[in-house]
């Protein structure tokens, strides 16, 4: 058995099968600045977005939920957050529907509006 490159035991859970969020949990660098806006202030901003994140997950009880939470509250910018925007939209349409998912995700999106700072004025 060759392990992958990379993996250790260390970093390799002692389930034989991975979760997607178990990767993703490993994957989140934290390092990289967000391409999206990243307004003055953008620490409050960044912990406002988690609390929304974590609201819009706060009734879904799937497998994931707890794993996809714990990825939220790691999150280290909004880069992070909008790279698990789809998996909180995903597990909250498979617990209510995707009415509510899109609901959901429109108020998540509201923190990755494109910054207005004008470039004149």
């Amino acid at each position: 058995m060759t392990a992958a490159p990379g993996a250790t035991p260390a970093t390799r859970p002692a389930s034989s099968v991975d979760s997607l969020f178990q990767s993703l949990l490993r994957l989140i660098p934290g390092e990289a600045e967000t391409a999206v806006s990243t307004r003055p202030g953008s620490r409050n901003h960044l912990v406002r977005a988690r609390a929304e994140f974590l609201r819009g997950l706060g009734d879904v009880q799937t497998e994931f939920a707890e794993p996809l939470q714990t990825a939220i509250r790691r999150s280290q910018s909004l880069r992070d957050l909008w790279h698990l925007r789809t998996a909180v939209y995903t597990e909250v349409a498979r617990s209510h529907s995707q009415y509510e998912a899109e609901r959901r995700l429109a108020q998540m999106d509201r923190f990755f509006e494109p910054s207005r700072s004008g470039r004149g004025h």
